[in-house]
């Protein structure tokens, strides 16, 4: 079995072992809504698959990207726990809040909410159940206006599974040059 092939089937292995109970679940809830009378919304099952998917896919080839660069599985917990909370940092509020008192432009905060992976999948999530993300507030009018629904769920497709790819891409070229014994 060559590097490429075990690489890329541990991967694969991982996207399908975390996707499984996502997607069943999906399955589940089409079922029992049928049960009940109601109407089954295909496309929003489909569309909500889809992001659970897309993040799976980015987030899992990230950890494929970190463990390539890591030694040690300690490493690699502090290096993960600290992207995690970078991004959750940026996702916060506050934060945000913090940013805008400081007088840092708008369009800078807006590029770290559209650079950030969990804010996309958050926003993108409203997005199908809220297409004029009055939920968001003002920054709906930044998002709808750069982008519109149909294409900011475009976006948040591709962004997502162009740079997991590159980050399943860039880890296997360190997986392969390290030394594996």
């Amino acid at each position: 079995m060559s590097l490429g092939e075990y690489y890329f089937s541990k991967f694969l292995s991982r996207i399908v072992i975390l996707c499984s109970p996502l997607l069943a679940a999906m399955v589940l809830s089409a079922v029992f809504c049928s049960v009940l009378g109601g109407s089954i919304p295909i496309n929003i099952i489909l569309l909500y698959s889809g992001l659970l998917l897309a993040s799976t896919f980015f987030y899992v080839s990230l950890s494929f990207l970190i463990s390539s660069l890591v030694r040690t599985q300690e490493v690699g917990l502090g290096v993960s726990l600290f992207i995690w909370l970078l991004l959750v940092a940026l996702l916060d509020v506050a934060l945000l809040g913090l940013l805008i008192k400081a007088l840092v432009p708008e369009e800078t905060i807006y590029t770290l909410v559209l650079l950030n992976p969990v804010q996309l999948f958050k926003i993108a999530a409203i997005c199908l159940f809220d297409p004029v993300l009055s939920v968001i507030g003002p920054a709906s009018y930044f998002i709808l206006d750069l982008f519109g629904t149909s294409a900011f769920l475009s976006y948040t497709f591709l962004y997502l599974f162009g740079l997991g790819t590159v980050f399943l891409l860039v880890g296997f070229v360190f997986f392969s040059k390290r030394d594996l014994l």
